[in-house]
C-alpha cells in the first residue's frame, strides 16, 4: 500500500465537517476497524451497506459521504492486511491537545466496538476468552478521561503512546486472526 493513499485524520475531518455524519474521523475508523476485524472476508459493498445503516443519513447525505466512506474502508483494509503492519488507529496528530487525543481514542475505541458488534452475526462463532479480554480492554479504553493534571502530563504522553501500540498490535491479532 502506497503511504500517500492513507487518509489523514485532518483530511477526513475537514471532508466530513459540511456533511450530517456526527462521528469523529477517529469513530468512524474505529467503527470500520471493528467490522473489517470481524468480518474481513465480506465484500466492502455489504459492509458499506451495513455503514450506511448505522450512521442512520438521508440518501443525500450519504450520496455526499459515500466515496469518503469507500476510501477510510480501502484504506483500513489495506492497512490491516499490509504484511509491514502499517495500521494505526486514526487519531488527531501528537502536536494536537491531549485532551482532544484522549477524547478521540476513547471515540476510536467506542467505534471499534461498536463496529465489531455490527460485524457479530447470529451464526458468528463464539468469541474465545483472548478476544473477550480484548474486547473488555477496548470498552474500558472508551471510557478514558480528557481530565489530567498538567503535572502528569509526561508520563501520561508515554502511556497514550503505549495505548496507541497496543491498539495497533490487538487490532491486527483480531483481523489476522480472523482471516484464518
Amino acid at each position: 500500500m502506497d503511504i500517500a493513499e492513507i487518509l489523514e485524520f485532518d483530511d477526513l475531518q475537514s471532508r466530513l465537517m459540511h456533511t450530517e455524519v456526527l462521528q469523529s474521523p477517529s469513530e468512524l475508523h474505529g467503527l470500520v476497524s471493528g467490522m473489517l476485524c470481524c468480518r474481513p472476508e465480506l465484500d466492502s459493498e455489504i459492509l458499506l451497506n451495513d455503514l450506511w445503516l448505522q450512521l442512520d443519513l438521508d440518501p443525500i447525505e450519504l450520496h455526499e459521504v459515500d466515496g469518503i466512506l469507500r476510501q477510510l474502508f480501502s484504506n483500513a483494509r489495506a492497512a490491516l492486511a499490509d504484511p509491514d503492519f502499517i495500521f494505526y488507529p486514526l487519531l488527531p496528530c501528537d502536536d494536537e491537545a491531549f485532551s482532544w487525543r484522549t477524547e478521540c481514542i476513547g471515540g476510536w475505541c467506542q467505534g471499534f466496538l461498536s463496529g465489531y458488534g455490527l460485524g457479530t452475526t447470529s451464526d458468528s462463532e463464539p468469541l474465545n476468552t483472548e478476544t473477550e479480554e480484548i474486547l473488555s480492554n477496548f470498552f474500558e479504553f472508551s471510557q478514558i478521561s480528557s481530565q489530567y493534571d498538567d503535572e502528569d502530563i509526561e508520563d501520561l504522553e508515554a502511556d497514550y503512546l503505549d495505548l496507541v501500540e497496543f491498539l495497533k498490535i490487538t487490532v491486527i491479532h483480531l483481523f489476522l486472526e480472523a482471516m484464518e
